[in-house]
């Protein structure tokens, strides 16, 4: 399923002089920096995962559910007009019947119920039963393409899983040694106050970020229980 893949530096430096020049400057910005992202992370040499498309039944459950979303939009507007169709030929029939209606009463006559439209109500009635079929039929196939999804992404978490790890770790070490580092930095200026001369040395204290209590805690507190 996996390879283990480096992008070379000039490879790298090749996509990011790679520059369509007539596009927006903010769209260039975001391409550029999403270029510079792809090349720092080839430097780490992490496993090439495979993309979940290539798998063949990812792929068809995924394109089935592509074209039964086209089907559904062609039936929603096939019914939007006819709902139209209906709503535009009763308001013009209005007038009409309301004067047939009004001579039938002059003359002594029942009117006749107003009638018209059967076979578009009709289809009106075929068409939103399709589309309601056609809803719950994407819902069926969308749990599918999840249950798929779910089942593949085991074998791309198992196959990243070292280097994660290894991440992780190296997250913990460096919480750790760099609060170390801004408690002997704090040290070595509070020794010198406190021996009674001027604060002289420049302050690189984080804040209470750094410290015990502080908001690194939790990071470092699961990173050291994920790698346990």
């Amino acid at each position: 399923m996996t390879t283990t893949a480096t992008l070379a530096p000039h490879a790298a430096a090749n996509i990011l002089d790679d520059e369509d020049a007539n596009e927006p400057l903010f769209l260039r910005s975001m391409a550029r920096a999403a270029r510079a992202t792809i090349g720092r992370w080839a430097t780490y040499r992490l496993p090439t995962v495979t993309p979940l498309a290539n798998f063949a039944d990812y792929a068809a459950a995924a394109e089935k559910r592509r074209l039964l979303a086209v089907d559904r939009t062609a039936s929603e507007k096939e019914l939007s007009k006819a709902v139209t169709a209906i709503t535009r030929g009763m308001a013009a029939r209005q007038d009409d019947e309301t004067d047939r209606h009004a001579r039938a009463i002059l003359d002594g006559r029942a009117a006749e119920a107003f009638e018209g439209f059967e076979e578009l109500k009709s289809q009106v009635a075929r068409l939103s039963q399709r589309v309601k079929a056609y809803a719950k039929a994407l819902r069926m196939q969308d749990e599918t393409v999840a249950t798929i999804r779910s089942e593949r992404s085991i074998d791309a978490a198992e196959t990243m899983a070292p280097a994660h790890r290894d991440a992780v770790t190296a997250i913990a070490v460096a919480i750790a040694q760099l609060r170390e580092a801004f408690d002997k930095e704090e040290a070595a200026r509070t020794l010198v106050t406190n021996a009674g001369y001027d604060a002289r040395l420049p302050s690189f204290a984080p804040g209470n970020s750094m410290r015990v209590g502080g908001p690194l805690d939790e990071i470092e507190r699961r990173a050291r229980e994920y790698v346990r």
